[in-house]
């Protein structure tokens, strides 16, 4: 049990003699708690709203010390809330009424959406989730209770029997283990006593779903009622399955012997009356359909030491499953084997793993091979990020010590291919001197040399206000980290700044508005050969909050070479010049040893130029146009007997 005071307190033996409490929040001085709501979907996330306005939530509430998220910016409405309503399936589900509105989440708390429609004017004061309905809820009003499920437009009052403009506290819903038609609901008021009601039942309208339609013979199948209407009654047929008959609500287990074709129907009925559905050919049951294999894992590249929970994501009812590894030096962690269907694996060696799964169900096997899948030590470079899947692709992740504004990403022109870049909202975050990181996935720079950095990045400044940028390296996968770079403005276009500046928030418009566009500086490269050698290396991108202007970053880039230096000096090595350009590059390498190869990328890695050359004794002399390309940041690659070189160049 938990109470609210001026701290939340918990109580885990309250029906003993004696309960002890133990106080979970030092969240420092403020009014007391208004509401508390625990998911019943997830007993560990906790909510905690206060009569100062603040909003808290927690997603250990049952360990020894829970941690909190202050979720304060994120309310849909000014004003204390006054009740909050979990979801009691879907952990992520959260309701919440505030003043006159009622207001839905699908994340926890981060994002809302308006449920209000045509609801009075009027105070709302409670809400409550009815699940026999499809999203059934019931608020509590200054003018009685009103209701709304998701085959209703709009909210309807619900106040048959009730005292005119009873105002209702409370709201709480009676569940009868027998049956759903001795549901009931209970209504507290405000010097009107206390009230009760059947739920609200209209005619049924009969729909339903399964968990899958397509089944090898010998697969069992979950279905689910989506009636409207609170049916009280389910009458199931399946011809075909075993067993053929159900009265539960939501069948489970239904099993298919026979390869064929077959209808499934619903018969549903309340005391509004009765309705029907029947689902012809909705169910195939093949005896030649082989597993579907897939897989995925919680993370690719890891850090040296890390274990990787694998999950079987195969269709078609599998049975059986075999996990191989190139090279196999693995370890089976957590009493798994390599029969598990989802094993827990450490990998030993460095370097990129293979991983295939065999899977097989009642007519056969199947499996499915994905090549340099897991990482040990980190992602091999060349490594580009832009964004564009958000920050889980790569498995980036944010450190915001103050659980208010971070790092996330935005559509935002000027970054084609695409429209995703990476940005801190500086110009709105209040917190003068916070500090917020945006961590990259661990990389491994085992083997090379001449490992660079490069980045794009927008920022205009506000007035005399100077946010910074600063880059961090760690070579311990983020245990401890070493500043090498340090960037704001200056109040000049020479340091830092892509565009002029400006009193309104920032907002890239064009390539123009990016770093080496019209304005301000050309975008950075950062030496990393440090760190060459290497793997366990994490980059850390830090934003220093002087409630400035918005920050930017997009094209993220690191390259290397496998054993050997860049450009360098010496046969072999290349010049190129003009650098910058605008059109023409002179080409100049000395004594090449036999045919050269060049390649012209871009900073995603596109080649958008090849040429091959035989040449003779001496020098090698030739030209690459840059003319028809976009300004920005390119690469010559040049490949010859056993040596590749790298150089950046900038079209102008």
């Amino acid at each position: 049990m938990f109470a609210g005071f001026k701290n939340v307190w918990r109580c885990t033996n309250i029906r003993a003699n004696t309960p002890v409490w133990t106080r979970i929040t030092d969240l420092g001085l403020g009014n007391d708690c208004a509401v508390l709501e625990q998911s019943q979907a997830n007993t560990d996330v906790l909510y905690l709203a206060r009569y100062d306005n603040r909003f808290f939530r927690s997603d250990n509430c049952n360990d020894g010390t829970p941690t909190w998220v202050e979720l304060t910016s994120f309310l849909p409405a000014s004003g204390t809330p006054t009740d909050i309503e979990a979801h009691p399936i879907d952990p992520d589900i959260v309701y919440m009424t505030i003043g006159n509105e009622i207001f839905k989440s699908t994340n926890k708390g981060l994002t809302w959406t308006d449920l209000s429609g045509n609801l009075p004017n009027i105070h709302i004061s409670t809400v409550a989730y009815y699940r026999n309905a499809q999203e059934g809820l019931y608020v509590g009003t200054d003018a009685g209770v009103y209701y709304k499920d998701a085959s209703l437009t709009n909210w309807i009052l619900f106040n048959t029997g009730m005292p005119v403009s009873a105002r209702v506290t409370e709201l709480e819903v009676y569940y009868d283990n027998d049956s759903v038609s001795s549901d009931v609901i209970r209504a507290s008021t405000y010097g009107r006593g206390l009230w009760g009601s059947d739920m609200y039942h209209s005619a049924p309208e009969a729909d339903f779903t399964a968990d899958k339609t397509l089944i090898p013979v010998g697969c069992a199948i979950d279905f689910s009622d989506l009636s409207n209407g609170v049916p009280t009654s389910w009458q199931w047929t399946f011809p075909g399955g075993t067993p053929s008959f159900s009265t539960t609500k939501h069948p489970q287990d239904i099993l298919y012997l026979t390869p064929g074709v077959y209808q499934v129907k619903l018969v549903i009925g309340n005391e509004a009356g009765t309705d029907s559905i029947t689902k012809l050919n909705y169910i195939t049951v093949s005896s030649s359909l082989l597993p579907g294999v897939d897989f995925t894992a919680d993370k690719n590249a890891l850090c040296v030491g890390d274990f990787v929970q694998f999950t079987d994501l195969t269709e078609y009812c599998p049975t059986a499953w075999t996990w191989e590894f190139i090279p196999s030096t693995v370890i089976y962690l957590l009493g798994t084997t390599q029969n598990s269907q989802n094993p827990t694996v450490l990998f030993t060696e460095n370097g990129a793993y293979t991983v295939t799964l065999t899977a097989t169900n009642s007519n056969g096997t199947s499996s499915t091979t994905k090549t340099d899948f897991i990482l040990n030590g980190g992602y091999i470079p060349p490594f580009e990020e832009n964004f564009e899947n958000g920050f889980q692709t790569h498995h980036w992740s944010t450190v915001n010590p103050d659980s208010q504004m971070t790092w996330d990403t935005i559509s935002v022109p000027g970054v084609a291919p695409g429209n995703k870049a990476a940005w801190m909202n500086l110009f709105n975050y209040v917190w003068i001197g916070k500090r917020d990181q945006l961590v990259s996935p661990v990389m491994n720079f085992s083997g090379m040399t001449g490992v660079t950095l490069d980045f794009r990045h927008a920022y205009a400044q506000r007035d005399v206000l100077k946010d910074s940028l600063i880059l961090l390296v760690s070579e311990d996968c983020g245990a401890t980290w070493s500043r090498i770079l340090a960037l704001g403005p200056n109040g000049t276009p020479a340091i830092f700044v892509t565009h002029e500046p400006t009193m309104d928030p920032f907002f890239p418009q064009s390539a123009d508005d990016w770093c080496s566009g019209n304005y301000g500086v050309d975008c950075y490269q950062v030496d990393l050969d440090a760190w060459a050698g290497k793997n366990n290396v994490k980059l850390a991108f830090e934003s220093y909050n002087r409630r400035g202007n918005n920050l930017f970053l997009d094209d993220i880039w690191v390259t290397g070479v496998v054993g050997i230096p860049n450009a360098g000096s010496g046969p072999g090595s290349f010049r190129i010049y003009p650098n910058p350009s605008t059109g023409l590059v002179n080409l100049y390498m000395d004594q090449p040893e036999g045919e050269v190869h060049v390649q012209l990328l871009d900073i995603r890695g596109r080649v958008h130029l090849t040429q091959s050359y035989q040449p003779g004794p001496g020098s090698l002399k030739t030209q690459l146009d840059l003319g028809g390309l976009a300004k920005g940041i390119y690469f010559v690659k040049v490949i010859t007997r056993g040596a590749i070189r790298i150089e950046k160049i900038v079209k102008d």
